[in-house]
Order: C-alpha cells, then sequence, then structure tokens
C-alpha cells in the first residue's frame, strides 16, 4: 500500500511540474515589455490580464474591437505578438511610477505606458503614433 502511494504522489508531482506556468519578470519596465510580448503570443486574455493595469487591458481590445468585447480575442494578441516581438526599443522614460517605452518597427511607432504597481510593472496604456 505504502508503494502504490508513493508512486501515485511521484506520478502527480512530476504531471504538476510539467504544467507549472511562468512567472511573468514585471520587476522593471523591460522585463514587462518581453512578458507583455510573451502573453500576447499565447493568445490568452488571461495571460495578457496579467501583465496589464485594467486600463491598459481596456486599451488593447479598443483597438480590436471598440464596441463588442465578445470578440476572440487570441487572433490579435497572437499576430501582435509576434509583430512587436520583432520591434526595438528606442526610448525609456521613467518618471515617478511611470515607464514610457517606444518601440520602433519598419513603418511603425507604439508608445507603451507601464505603471508600477504592488504587483510589478504593469502595461498602462499603448497608443500608435503616426
Amino acid at each position: 500500500m505504502k508503494k502504490t502511494t508513493f508512486i501515485f504522489l511521484l506520478i502527480c508531482c512530476t504531471l504538476a511540474w510539467g504544467q507549472t506556468a511562468k512567472t511573468p519578470d514585471l520587476s522593471s519596465p523591460e522585463g514587462s515589455w518581453n512578458a507583455l510580448i510573451s502573453a500576447l503570443q499565447t493568445g490568452e486574455t488571461e495571460a495578457v490580464k496579467g501583465v496589464c493595469t485594467p486600463q491598459g487591458f481596456q486599451s488593447l481590445i479598443e483597438i480590436i474591437s471598440p464596441f463588442n468585447e465578445e470578440e476572440p480575442f487570441a487572433p490579435t494578441f497572437r499576430n501582435w505578438g509576434q509583430r512587436w516581438a520583432e520591434m526595438q526599443i528606442e526610448v525609456t522614460l521613467v518618471w515617478n511610477a511611470n515607464a514610457n517605452l517606444i518601440a520602433v518597427g519598419d513603418e511603425t511607432r507604439l508608445s507603451f505606458v507601464f505603471f508600477e504597481t504592488e504587483y510589478g510593472w504593469k502595461l498602462n496604456q499603448w497608443v500608435r503614433e503616426e
């Protein structure tokens, strides 16, 4: 009986180990940028919410669906994650508990404002610059 219990616990621990999610690094604006890219690439709404303030998440979904919050966000999130991962961070301005990162692509400039929360730096707003 003891051997069976031990084997069962060993199997459970092994399975749990493989399913452990990586905790995003929100310790700096740059770490949060990387966490945002990773979350977007998963396409999972909850992962994206985890690296955003409520206002930051709202600023993302308003672009996708200004009138319908029920639209599936995953395809757009994954697309952004792929495209934004290729962009270079041009400027980081940090003031008080805010940081502004400018991401530059071929013909695109995006401004990301991260806010330092009790849980680390989170996306608070993004704006496409023209």
